[in-house]
């Protein structure tokens, strides 16, 4: 049986499970890592975990000062206490810089809430929500954050902007969502990466 295994970089550890159920033991482990500041990349992808386990990851997750990549794609964010639980730890943690969520099925709600809570963060570069379900009416929510670049959060610090964002595998995107990005990317200053595969770019039957 594959067990939890860290790899120490530059004095700061990578936490990656091979998408196993983490038990209260791993649990443990990977909130004082987050309390203590000594983690850098944590990855959950696609792991079994009670809502509460997820619930106490989340809230060492809020005062956190050093993990810059967090991994929840295939599904850890479950549900809409989840989200709630992610958003508040979001919305506090300054140092994360990648975020994982692909192979999330999302409701146009779930995904207002996950973008507000990462709207001001200023530390966010890459987002990942390639093969999310998402529909045109949650990609207005999504495009806003490709707009926020240089402005200041409530704390003062400026936000760093998209670098990176991953749309790929979302087939039911159409114009109306691809006219709002292409709004949003005539004036954004950050985006490097755009990932679109997957995705329907033509009208159908075009």
């Amino acid at each position: 049986i594959d067990k939890l295994v860290p790899r120490v970089t530059a004095m700061l550890v990578s936490l990656e499970f091979p998408g196993q159920r983490v038990n209260e033991r791993e649990e443990e482990d990977i909130c004082q890592h987050l309390r203590g500041n000594t983690i850098r990349l944590l990855s959950l992808r696609g792991c079994a975990m009670t809502d509460e386990s997820f619930g106490r990851v989340c809230a060492a997750l809020t005062a956190n000062e050093s993990l810059q990549q967090l991994n929840l794609n295939l599904n850890v964010v479950s549900n809409d206490r989840r989200v709630k639980e992610l958003g508040h730890a979001l919305q506090r943690n300054a140092a994360i810089t990648h975020l994982m969520l692909h192979g999330t099925p999302f409701s146009k709600k779930q995904v207002k809430a996950l973008c507000k809570a990462v709207d001001q963060h200023p530390s966010l570069e890459s987002l990942d929500v390639g093969d999310c379900t998402l529909t045109n009416s949650a990609l207005k929510y999504v495009c806003p954050l490709l707009l926020s670049d240089n402005q200041p959060t409530e704390s003062g610090k400026k936000i760093k902007g998209i670098t990176e964002l991953n749309l790929s595998g979302n087939p039911d995107l159409s114009l109306p969502g691809w006219t709002r990005l292409s709004i949003a990317l005539s004036q954004n200053r950050t985006l490097e990466r755009l990932y679109l595969d997957y995705c329907r770019l033509l009208p159908a039957g075009g």
